[in-house]
């Protein structure tokens, strides 16, 4: 099973799967290392900005101050 590969606990595998807990980063590199695949793989992709474009927040400054 994955857990008896990666040396942990099914219930520490399913708390993990299910949100309910964090891997520590050794935690993270035995997963990786059990299901071959890099250890990013078991990270979201970065997402870009939310912060609007400068452009979009020229109307916001506060009248009178500095622009």
């Amino acid at each position: 099973t994955l857990a008896a590969h990666a040396d942990l606990s099914v219930g520490m595998l399913w708390r993990i799967e299910s949100g309910r807990s964090q891997p520590t980063i050794p935690v993270a590199h035995r997963l990786a290392a059990a299901l071959n695949v890099p250890l990013a793989a078991l990270f979201p992709p970065e997402t870009t900005s939310t912060l609007p474009a400068p452009e979009a927040t020229a109307d916001l400054v506060a009248p009178g101050s500095a622009a």
